[in-house]
């Protein structure tokens, strides 16, 4: 890997200085596999073209893309000169530098131009030039295009054994391209020996926790150095090739990282998540005894939800397998407690049921026994009225 990476760099130097000094001559963009874009599912890759005597071939295959020596800020043009031949017809434009929601990594950022509208004649060779500024065309939102493609004349059709032999770039700009590469390569340098440093360390000691993981947070620094910096925003191709080689190193680092780590970091991660764990049990077992009380199972649930969203989003951060068994196995628990809240409120309305049952029974006798001591008191009453009248009556004979 570090061979690998060494061999990047030094290419990326090469055309560095093959780069011509003056902005105002055409660049040149050597046709090799290096030149490609990167890895991508929709141009085209170096498997899928024949790259052979400095000419690149492409043939039913629908799309290809070249790194431009700079970046084309939105608004300015350059001027694009090739050479070679081709069966079919074919189109070129510039594409957008960013990655973006709707069109990935393949927005159009310039007006397409057509060969056959432009002196081709599709079966014979070709030397043409053309102008492409760079416009948002989709639009994206983009701000600069970092390729050039080419493509089948028509949507979803393919090019046709297309061999380009010479690709040159004419910027509008006075900037030096050779010597403004050459000095951020120069600010790079120190930051990717970091990283290949790091990597070196790691891969000497790649089950020592402590050595991998002080290496694995100084590229880190290293990285994030980087991209701070005014070479990691740079439009320069080969200042573009040593970050992917730089980016390629950290990942193969990090990759390091995760295996020397996983048993320490999971032991650390599981010690941390045994206290979210016990508040969800213990809110389990509150909202099984709440009874009827639906308020206090309420409660627990919310203790529970919150600590589960925690223990969940740490496992889906780290992907460690025993915390993400820990992490499922909450989700049971969840539902004990939703059950229990149901149970709850189950229990409740028959309580309340209940009561209001023995509420109506007590009012019923309560009526009841009003009604009989009403009737009582009329009993009463008349006893004592006959009583009175006799008195009279026997009074009255007397």
């Amino acid at each position: 890997m570090k061979k690998l990476l060494s061999a990047l760099t030094a290419l990326a130097v090469v055309l560095s200085l093959a780069i011509p000094v003056s902005a105002a001559e055409e660049l040149e963009i050597p046709l090799l596999p290096d030149s490609l874009i990167g890895s991508t599912d929709y141009f085209a890759s170096a498997d899928d073209l024949v790259f052979e005597n400095g000419s690149v071939t492409a043939d039913q295959v629908e799309i290809f893309a070249l790194k431009l020596p700079k970046n084309v800020v939105l608004g300015e043009s350059v001027t694009v000169h090739i050479k070679g031949s081709s069966v079919g017809d074919f189109r070129s434009w510039l594409i957008c530098a960013d990655q973006t929601a709707n069109k990935g990594d393949h927005a159009t950022f310039s007006k397409m131009w057509k060969a056959s509208e432009n002196g081709f004649v599709p079966g014979t060779e070709f030397d043409l030039t053309y102008t492409l500024t760079a416009s948002d065309e989709e639009p994206v939102g983009g701000s600069e295009a970092n390729k050039l493609c080419f493509k089948a004349f028509a949507a979803h059709e393919v090019l046709e054994q297309l061999t380009i032999t010479y690709v040159g770039i004419t910027y509008d700009d006075t900037v030096d391209i050779a010597a403004e590469s050459a000095r951020l390569m120069e600010e790079l340098q120190p930051h990717i020996d970091d990283i290949n440093a790091a990597l070196a360390e790691a891969e000497a000691s790649p089950d020592d926790y402590e050595t991998v993981k002080a290496a694995y947070e100084k590229a880190v620094k290293a990285m994030e150095d980087i991209d701070g910096s005014e070479a990691g925003s740079a439009g320069y191709a080969d200042v573009i090739t040593a970050l992917d080689s730089a980016r390629a190193a950290l990942s193969s680092l990090e990759s390091i990282y995760k295996v020397a780590a996983k048993d320490v970091e999971s032991e650390r991660i599981l010690d941390e998540l045994q206290s979210y764990m016990e508040t969800i049990d213990n809110a389990v077992e509150t909202a099984k005894n709440a009874g009827s009380d639906v308020a206090a199972a309420e409660i627990a649930l919310a203790d529970a939800q919150e600590a589960r969203d925690y223990i969940v989003k740490t496992a889906n951060d780290c992907g460690y397998p025993e915390v993400l068994e820990i992490a499922r196995d909450t989700k049971p628990k969840i539902s004990e407690i939703e059950t229990a809240i149901e149970d709850a409120k189950k229990q409740r309305d028959e309580e309340e049921a209940a009561a209001k049952q023995a509420a109506e029974e007590e009012a019923a006798k309560k009526a009841v026994a009003q009604k009989t001591l009403t009737v009582v008191g009329i009993i009463a009453a008349v006893v004592v009225i006959a009583a009175v009248i006799a008195v009279i009556v026997v009074k009255s004979k007397g």
